[in-house]
Order: structure tokens, then sequence, then C-alpha cells
């Protein structure tokens, strides 16, 4: 007995959601990607929170995870990259963040400290996303 339900009844109407075309449906795939979203979401505060002190650490391992990711998905078939690249990834990883946590070190006079998180997040996240890129592909 398959232990996942095969069908969704909404308003009466039952829905195999195993059907190769449920997930080809844009307001299915817009729901997922918005759960997935609220899960990154989440994940990249309590980054936040953990791991950032002095230097923002939490912001550039979600970074970094999400490029090795976002790679790694790149090879899965549809809707998989939409949900988990747009939705959960999307939501994690944070550039906008990272250019105003870089500035902030500047601005506070740490500009060794802000050049180097610069790089490590735009070479990391390049040589993360080359990874998940190979491993994707011979992976999937």
């Amino acid at each position: 007995m398959n232990p996942l339900p095969r069908l969704l009844a909404v308003d009466g109407l039952a829905v195999d959601m195993l059907a190769v075309d449920f997930f080809e449906q844009p307001a299915v795939v817009a729901v997922l990607l918005i759960m997935a979203a609220a899960a990154g979401a989440g994940v990249r505060f309590l980054a936040g929170r953990q791991l950032n002190d002095a230097f923002p650490t939490g912001t550039l391992v979600v970074n970094l995870v999400a490029s090795l990711a976002l790679g790694i998905i790149t090879a899965a078939p549809d809707p998989v990259p939409a949900i988990l690249g747009i939705g959960m990834l999307g939501a994690l990883s944070t550039w906008s963040t990272a250019a105003v946590e870089a500035a902030a070190l500047a601005r506070d006079g740490e500009g060794l400290m802000a050049a180097g998180y610069v790089g490590l997040t735009v070479t990391g996240g390049i040589v993360a996303a080359w990874v998940g890129l190979t491993l994707g592909s011979a992976l999937l």
C-alpha cells in the first residue's frame, strides 16, 4: 500500500496528485513555490540569527548553500527547479543583504573584511554553483 495519499479531495472533486498533469498546473506550482519560499526564508532568518556576528557568516553560508543546491537541482525535471530554485533557494539566498552587510562593514572601517566578504560571496558562490552543476548532471 502506498503511504502517500494518491487522491486529494477539494470541494468534493477528487484530484489525482500523482498524475503527470497535476504538477503542470500553474496554480499548483505557484502554491508549492510559495510553501518552499516560506521554508527558505525561515532557514535564512534562523541562520542569520545563529551565525551572524562581527562577520556575516550566516548570510555567506546560506548564499553558498543555495548556489550549490541550485546547481544540483538545475538538472532535475520540471517543475522541481521552479519550486525549489525560485521558491526555497530564492528565499534562502540574498544578494541584497550581502550587499548591505558589506557596505556596513566598509562604513564601520572594516574595508578589508568587507572586500573579503564580497570576494568569498561571489567567488564561493560561483564555485559552489559549478560543483552543484557537476553533481546535478552526474546524479540526476
